[in-house]
């Protein structure tokens, strides 16, 4: 449902039952997959739907079914700690720091800049931790940092398919 006065693209996370491996979404005015993906939250497991054009405060319905996305290319492409959609190109450190992200949009502007040490997303710490591929798929693909410094916490950097958004979620363990 969208409740805007606009039409827009989202994803939603449907719940899926404990004894289904495999899923995909099909439009069912269309008859076509749309962009779907299984992710993993805690010990919830999810189909993430890339719902396009939702009509102005109206809404489409999608079918689940067996299945895997087969039909839908990436929501992004990964290179170490860098990740490249539509619109952006992002770079992780290890920390969870964001060093770099270029709006491809807006004639591959830089955004972040380094002041007194500090970067978009910085909690100060030595750069030192890790950077792995958490969930990829052909609606987003998250980055996820695992650091001690300064404190032990953890950072999941996510890009979307055909949404201009970047979702930040950090967490101190």
């Amino acid at each position: 449902f969208n409740p805007l006065g606009w039409t827009r693209t989202d994803f939603a996370d449907v719940p899926l039952p404990a004894f289904m491996r495999k899923a995909k979404a099909v439009d069912v005015s269309t008859g076509l997959e749309v962009p779907s993906q299984i992710v993993r939250q805690g010990a919830k497991t999810m189909l993430r739907v890339l719902a396009p054009n939702i009509p102005s405060v109206g809404y489409k319905v999608f079918e689940i079914r067996g299945g895997l996305d087969t039909t839908n290319g990436p929501a992004a492409t990964v290179s170490g700690s860098t990740m490249e959609n539509e619109f952006y190109r992002l770079t992780l450190a290890p920390d969870g720091a964001i060093t770099s992200l270029i709006d491809k949009t807006r004639g591959n502007r830089e955004l972040v800049r380094n002041i007194g040490g500090k970067l978009i997303n910085d909690l100060g710490g030595n750069r030192s931790g890790t950077v792995v591929v958490e969930n990829a798929g052909s609606v987003s693909v998250t980055l996820r940092a695992i650091s001690n410094s300064p404190v032990p916490h953890a950072t999941r950097v996510t890009l979307y398919k055909g949404i201009d958004r970047v979702d930040i979620r950090n967490e101190i363990t």
